[in-house]
């Protein structure tokens, strides 16, 4: 009951506050969506872009080519808003290494965007003036900064330089060094940490605002105007989750595979987790499930390892899992995945990584294991241990019900009323 007021408290103000600046136009700088949102970062973005189309005009730009039909049903979904996905061109590696190299403040990806032509295109199609910039990532601040009106919010949901750091800790812990190449890659994660660190917080002293998903994220970035926004999770009927495990038992790994930290933590189950999972739960499987790489494909292996590819509706999935796993070693943020979990009423096992930043503890709302043998010890515990799976259950619910999407985007809008209000 408590959360059912929570969130009707929250739509009430959202009412009031959409009434009171309902005049304000917005430009969006946007990496990418898909639609529906696929991914978290994508949930993420859409739930922002949702709250600024509710008390006002918006217009979307994209910095990354876009196909017609995905645009199409953008559109269809924001039929107030205009959006741009500007005709870009890979800017080739002759021309992305040179940027990157000559310049020791840029990070190696920004090296790649088309700058020129994402400018030209916006100036052309944009109506200004703007109250108000939101760009989710810094690609689109790192393009149109200078044609953007000075009330800007910078949205970090994913810390490159932690990112990066965390790529290159776990390779040194668990590659071998191959030649040249594989110093070469050593040499540009560590230089992308320290350029990323060094370009995130320059970034942040053009904006009135950095939002970031998590009080642990405002600490490492280290900037005085650092928001939390947190990441959440809308149900959409009744929890699909259960007390009682199924036969087989189904541990269940969500999210984008083709995505570098989701794709490892794949690699890192089935390869290392599982084999000692099994030896305890011989008819245990794992389902992988989302739009899979190469790579996590080829880890199918029926009845044990199930790679679903894209699903039409991850709770359907979901109502099959006596547990969710997390075994993310890289990445930062906040993990939707858990929260998805929580809400539903699925035990969750995680690594310490997988569970920063959501404010909870090993034992109460989720089991964290970092080696592998504690994470298949914890995944046994949560699917042989009743008393623990009601607990868990019990504490991950009370959890999800401070992190649904209503809160977030209220907590946002009060954070836009705050910078119009001052520009």
């Amino acid at each position: 009951m408590r959360s059912a007021n929570l969130q009707t408290d929250a739509l009430l103000r959202l009412r009031s506050f959409g009434e009171a600046i309902n005049s304000v136009r917005a430009v969006v700088a946007v990496w990418g969506l898909s639609m529906p949102p696929m991914s978290g970062g994508h949930l993420r973005a859409f739930n922002l872009i949702d709250a600024l189309t509710d008390v006002g005009e918006v217009d979307l730009v994209f910095t990354q080519p876009m196909a017609p039909d995905v645009i199409a049903r953008i559109e269809e979904h924001w039929p107030e808003a205009r959006a741009l996905a500007p005709v870009l061109k890979a800017v080739p590696g002759w021309r992305g290494h040179p940027r990157w190299l000559a310049n020791p403040s840029l990070p190696s990806a920004l090296g790649f965007v088309d700058r020129r032509r994402l400018r030209e295109a916006f100036c052309a199609w944009q109506r200004p003036p703007y109250d108000l910039a939101l760009c989710i990532s810094v690609e689109g601040l790192y393009a149109l900064d200078d044609e953007l009106p000075s009330a800007k919010i910078l949205d970090l949901p994913d810390l490159m330089d932690v990112r990066a750091g965390r790529s290159r800790e776990l390779r040194q812990e668990t590659e071998a060094r191959r030649g040249i190449r594989g110093l070469t890659r050593d040499w540009r994660l560590s230089s992308d940490e320290r350029r990323w660190r060094t370009y995130q917080r320059a970034a942040a002293k053009r904006v009135h605002s950095v939002t970031v998903c998590s009080e642990i994220d405002a600490r490492y970035l280290g900037v005085p105007n650092a928001v939390v926004i947190p990441n959440g999770y809308e149900l959409r009927g009744a929890p699909v989750g259960r007390q009682a495990v199924g036969v087989p038992p189904t541990f269940v790994l969500p999210g984008m595979m083709r995505y570098g930290p989701n794709e490892d933590a794949a690699l890192y189950f089935v390869g290392s987790i599982l084999p000692r999972l099994l030896r305890a739960q011989p008819d245990a499987r794992v389902v992988l499930a989302g739009d899979a790489s190469s790579g996590v494909r080829a880890l199918a292996r029926p009845p044990s390892v199930v790679v679903t590819g894209e699903v039409d509706s991850m709770e359907r999935v979901l109502s099959d899992a006596d547990a969710v796993v997390v075994p993310i070693r890289v990445g930062g943020g906040t993990r939707i995945k858990i929260i998805e979990a929580w809400a539903h009423g699925i035990p969750v096992v995680s690594t310490t990584v997988g569970a920063e930043g959501l404010d909870c503890q090993s034992g109460r709302e989720l089991l964290i294991a970092d080696s592998p043998d504690d994470f298949a010890r914890a995944c046994v515990d949560v699917v042989t241990d009743a008393r623990l799976r009601t607990d868990l259950i019990a504490a991950g619910k009370a959890r999800a019900a401070a992190l649904t999407w209503t809160l977030v985007r209220e907590r946002f809008l009060e954070l836009v009323r705050s910078v119009c209000s001052v520009s």
